[in-house]
């Protein structure tokens, strides 16, 4: 809808409740209560190229039941208690929502989830969090948080927690797994070595190869055929 210089404008730069196929793109929202508050029964909704910051709550929030909602490209700093906000629980809560390529700076949380399963959060960049910079959390009327993707983002200052009876996220897809910086840490691809020859899955060029049959210089079928010791 390609608004810019919205502030202070009541309760939430923007609002959308009931309301489907909805572009939010190339605005300003700063010092409301809220920039984005995307309300239930709201779906194909695009956020694309804004500038959300210094809002009083959380620069984007997403709750209830939602389909289909991608938050791409825009900038989103130091917003109150966070900068990205999901919630909802059991039949209620958004699915299919993807968060990409953001930069998200200050706020208590970079993303918050609460009851959410199957969010994809790739490619984003997340600093300078008071608290964490992807906080998975479940509470006592909210679902488990669980199967969400979260990969290939560059995390600095904090880092990426999951709350307590909160399990089965993912934060490896396809070898590819969180960038951490300036102290920052979280879960981290598992080391595969499937031969155990000490090399990498992803850099080994000849697997089924075990440590003793390891002669560099040789071709993989010369090392296959040497018999350990």
């Amino acid at each position: 809808n390609g608004n810019t210089g919205i502030w202070s404008s009541g309760f939430a730069g923007i609002e959308i409740g009931s309301s489907d196929n909805n572009l939010i793109m190339n605005n300003t929202l700063t010092n409301n209560d809220e920039g984005i508050h995307i309300q239930p029964d709201s779906n194909n909704i695009t956020m694309v190229g804004n500038l959300i910051e210094n809002n009083n709550k959380s620069g984007v929030i997403i709750s209830g039941r939602n389909d289909n909602i991608l938050v791409k490209d825009n900038m989103i700093n130091s917003n109150g208690p966070g900068n990205i906000f999901l919630s909802g629980y059991d039949e209620f809560s958004p699915k299919n929502i993807t968060i990409v390529n953001n930069s998200l700076i200050g706020g208590l949380f970079g993303i918050r989830i609460m009851g959410l399963d199957n969010v994809k959060i790739f490619k984003n960049r997340i600093e300078e969090a008071s608290n964490y910079s992807v906080y998975i959390d479940k509470a006592e009327l909210y679902g488990l948080s669980s199967n969400n993707s979260i990969w290939d983002n560059n995390i600095y200052d904090k880092g990426i927690l999951e709350g307590d009876n909160v399990s089965h996220n993912i934060f490896c897809v396809n070898g590819i797994g969180n960038h951490y910086f300036d102290g920052a840490t979280g879960p981290v691809c598992p080391i595969l070595d499937e031969d155990n020859d000490g090399i990498l899955d992803s850099e080994d060029k000849c697997s089924n190869t075990t440590t003793e049959q390891i002669i560099y210089g040789c071709s993989c079928e010369q090392i296959l055929e040497l018999k350990p010791g």
